[in-house]
């Protein structure tokens, strides 16, 4: 029953606990591509990075819209760092301390699992809110250092990757967005 404004600060605020939840050993970038927020909701987003983000970026977008604020973002991932991993997240996600790290993490168990191929991470989101009739895949369960994943075919766009997967891709990713 919350606004969309007080679901975005909240989200932020678990995102932000994640990230400092890294530690050192975990090198996180934090750059935010905002869609024209309210400038309070701005003010609010701000006033949460100030406190619990050591360095960020905001970006404010130039269009309008969910799918081109999703296409904005998988260019920006185009562009960044072959050396680190990507991930978009989405303002309706709430984060437990350990996300960020146990993704990380699981990202390279499940490489080095598949001999070296990339891999992508998604957490868990609302599954029936993504359910469509026959929409019934086979699929496999993965022992994570802490819990299980799944493996899927689908995902919103919230995920974490690396670079060259977009670059690959990216004819893809630039038809979803």
């Amino acid at each position: 029953e919350a606004s969309k404004r007080e679901v975005a600060r909240r989200c932020a605020i678990s995102l932000m606990r994640a990230i400092k939840a890294c530690g050192p050993h975990i090198d996180v970038r934090l750059t935010v591509l905002d869609d024209h927020s309210s400038p309070d909701a701005l003010a609010d987003l701000r006033e949460t990075f100030d406190k619990l983000a050591p360095a960020y970026q905001l970006i404010s977008l130039q269009t309008r819209g969910i799918m081109n604020s999703i296409h904005a973002c998988y260019e920006w991932g185009l562009k960044q760092s072959r050396r680190g991993l990507v991930y978009f997240a989405q303002d309706d996600y709430l984060y437990e301390p350990s996300a960020l790290e146990e993704m990380v993490d699981s990202y390279f168990r499940f490489k080095f699992m598949v001999g070296g191929q990339e891999v992508g991470i998604h957490p868990y989101k609302d599954p029936f809110r993504y359910y469509a009739p026959g929409n019934l895949e086979p699929t496999r369960i993965v022992h994570g250092s802490k819990r299980h994943w799944r493996l899927n075919y689908f995902t919103p766009s919230t995920f974490m990757v690396h670079p060259p997967v977009i670059a690959t891709h990216w004819a893809h990713f630039n038809e979803m967005g």
